[in-house]
């Protein structure tokens, strides 16, 4: 680690937490969770630096509380960035050469050894810092790696003790609650519900979390999840804006005829006429969503097991009623809050929300680009088939997903992932490698049997749901993720 001069180094370390706490307001506000869960971690990170930068003695980074210090609040900041990256990697096919980060621990060994230097033990602090630095710059970003090793090089220059220096914070503060987009009307209420904050944009549609209008002063009144339309690039690819709003308000009916069950979010309305946007109002399910515990690798193989099954029930059930969901993905699935309150329902089952596209009939150019089947992009192999058909398709994406840490097919852009569903017929390379070893070779032959080019081919979420029974006491034994070579 290259020591700077105190001054020098907390000069340099004021300007690198200004900009990296500039690049987390910077990045786009409510766009996916994901995004919004990078924003955060970035300021958790630069709020976590800012004492271990600014600090005048190692006593001030001494134990504030029992267990607390600040560098075990920078440990738990590392760690969530290092999952953050873990999963990245994953999508992109770069699988970690490691089991769990160790720059968090990395971090924890620091801190042990400023607790000896403290009460005058021998400790090689210098030593524990080119350990920690090595970690940072394997598992992080280069350039968040390096401000946190600039922060951590001033340690050794700094007295055991010395008078505090007053300071002000010059880590940004959190970002400010997410605006309402303008063409909410000024009373906040649309169709007799009053929004209350965004949970995010995406493709298709904006989603809210609401009360009804005459609870809104009521924090403690059942709160919803509402859904507007989103009229995007991708839907522009095949249907005027006109005529999407138009299927959005025919096909939002259908979900009339959802049925109560568990892995299913509660219909709640549906307003067509709602002003200025068409509304979709279900249960607002509390929990994190699977993209979130893709990201953190929060899972082991039996949970992974667990969720699918989850899912396959939930879509199985739809479909019995000729309602299909049409954009399934690891985000709009919700494992539902264990400390929520759910009456009879399981905790941590997995809920399939956010049915703005769903219906009784496919729309070209609405779903998202990992997992959207052929037909959804006008390419349709088949004798135009159910539109259930393209629940399966997902499923399997989202099947090799659950169990490998990688997105089977994302690409550069949409375009590029677009085309890679359109080149394979259920064995794409990533699912073919795992044909090679018998364990794994039935969660192949599952997936290819979702993800057939032809709707026509494809097998029934029912056939998916054995499948996954039937497979569980060969895979449940199995580490998560399963590797497959990039």
């Amino acid at each position: 680690v290259a020591y700077r001069p105190p001054l020098r180094a907390l000069l340099a370390a004021h300007h690198a937490l200004d900009a990296l706490g500039q690049l987390a307001h910077d990045l786009p506000i409510a766009t996916s969770p994901r995004v919004e869960a990078l924003r955060y971690a970035l300021l958790d990170f630069a709020s976590a630096l800012e004492p271990v930068a600014a600090s005048s003695s190692l006593r001030e980074l001494a134990e504030t509380a029992p267990g607390e210090t600040p560098l075990a609040t920078l440990e738990v900041a590392v760690q969530t960035l290092a999952q953050l990256v873990v999963g990245a990697r994953r999508r992109i096919g770069e699988a970690p050469d490691f089991e769990r980060p160790t720059s968090a621990p990395a971090i924890r060994l620091v801190d042990l050894y400023l607790e000896r230097a403290l009460r005058d033990a021998p400790a090689d602090l210098e030593e524990s810092l080119h350990s920690a630095a090595i970690s940072l710059r394997d598992e992080l970003p280069a350039g968040l790696a390096e401000v946190a090793i600039l922060a951590l090089s001033r340690l050794p220059t700094l007295p055991l003790d010395a008078p505090r220096a007053a300071r002000l914070s010059f880590t940004p503060a959190s970002p400010k609650e997410i605006p309402l987009p303008a063409w909410i009307p000024p009373s906040k209420t649309i169709g007799g519900f009053f929004i209350t904050r965004p949970i995010g944009m995406g493709a298709a549609g904006s989603v809210f979390v609401a009360r009804r209008s005459d609870a809104r002063h009521d924090p403690t009144a059942e709160q919803f999840a509402l859904k507007t339309p989103d009229y995007s690039g991708a839907a522009a690819r095949t249907l005027s804006e006109d005529e999407f709003l138009s299927i959005f308000r025919q096909e939002a009916g259908a979900l009339l005829a959802l049925p109560e069950h568990e892995n299913i979010a509660r219909f709640v309305t549906f307003d067509a006429g709602a002003r200025p946007k068409p509304i979709l109002v279900m249960e607002l399910v509390e929990g994190p969503n699977v993209e979130r515990l893709l990201e953190a690798g929060d899972l082991d193989m039996k949970r992974a097991l667990d969720l699918l099954h989850g899912i396959a029930c939930g879509l199985e059930a739809m479909h019995r009623v000729g309602v299909a969901h049409l954009d399934v993905k690891p985000s709009n699935v919700i494992a539902r809050d264990p400390d929520g309150i759910h009456g009879p329902l399981p905790p941590d089952a997995p809920v399939l929300v956010d049915f703005g596209l769903a219906g009784r009939h496919l729309r070209p150019g609405c779903g998202t680009a990992s997992y959207g089947a052929p037909e959804v992009w006008g390419h349709d192999y088949g004798k135009g088939g159910a539109p259930t058909a393209a629940d399966a398709y997902a499923f399997g994406c989202l099947a090799f997903e659950l169990l490998t840490g990688r997105t089977l097919f994302e690409e550069a852009n949409d375009l590029a992932t677009i085309t890679a569903h359109l080149q394979h017929d259920g064995l794409p390379l990533a699912v073919n490698q795992l044909t090679s070893d018998p364990r794994t070779a039935g969660v192949a032959e599952l997936i290819r049997r979702a993800i057939r080019r032809s709707s026509d081919d494809r097998v029934d979420m029912g056939a998916l749901r054995r499948a996954i029974e039937r497979l569980r006491p060969q895979l449940e034994p199995l580490d998560w993720p399963i590797r497959v070579v990039a």
